[in-house]
């Protein structure tokens, strides 16, 4: 069942980290470190915080996690424990941390925050940032994962849907189904992370 929700889940999120970006995540998880996703496309928010649960297999999340955060919940993000969020970037408006983090530097200590731009991305734009707010994550040496996360990563964003979905505004009515090779790479890129545990 892990297969198959990681098959669905991952690839248009994965399709656009790089592989120490990857590694620099997945050790935040491991970690239980807590990690904001704002996007702009509620699609794609809630694939990178089912992609990020999913990581951990065999693991599990224990904490909370939530895909899409209501402005209901919004206070959440202030919580002392570790979570997984989604924030739509249409009520990153309203929480002061996100929209000015200068200030707010206690808010976000030891939260991983993750930027995902969909509208408006072009060729050679980025569409993905990720803000550290000075977590130091003492890693072990990942060289050699990273080079066997390279063309891995670089299969899943050499999809000719993919690089649709990145130069488009059409995001949202992209749902990757990856093909065979993908879904090998996929596969591999989770078993790595497995077997790195």
């Amino acid at each position: 069942m892990a297969e198959q929700a990681f098959l669905w889940l991952a690839p248009m999120f994965l399709s656009l980290l790089q592989p120490d970006e990857l590694i620099f995540v997945w050790a935040a998880l491991c970690l239980e470190k807590s990690i904001i996703v704002v996007s702009d496309n509620k699609l794609l928010l809630s694939s990178a915080i089912l992609t990020l649960q999913t990581l951990l297999s065999p693991f599990k999340w224990c904490l909370v996690s939530i895909p899409i955060l209501p402005m209901s919940l919004v206070d959440l993000l202030d919580a002392p424990i570790p979570i997984i969020v989604g924030v739509p970037q249409e009520i990153e408006v309203e929480i002061p941390c996100l929209v000015n983090p200068k200030g707010h530097e206690e808010t976000l200590q030891d939260k991983v925050v993750i930027r995902i731009n969909s509208i408006g991305s072009s060729v050679g734009q980025k569409v993905l940032k990720i803000e550290k707010n000075g977590i130091e994550i003492p890693l072990p040496d990942f060289n050699s994962l990273a080079q066997l996360l390279t063309p891995l990563l670089a299969s899943l964003q050499n999809s000719s849907r993919t690089k649709n979905m990145r130069n488009s505004n059409f995001l949202a009515d992209i749902l990757l189904q990856p093909n065979e090779e993908q879904q090998q790479a996929l596969l591999q890129i989770q078993s790595m992370f497995q077997t790195s545990l």
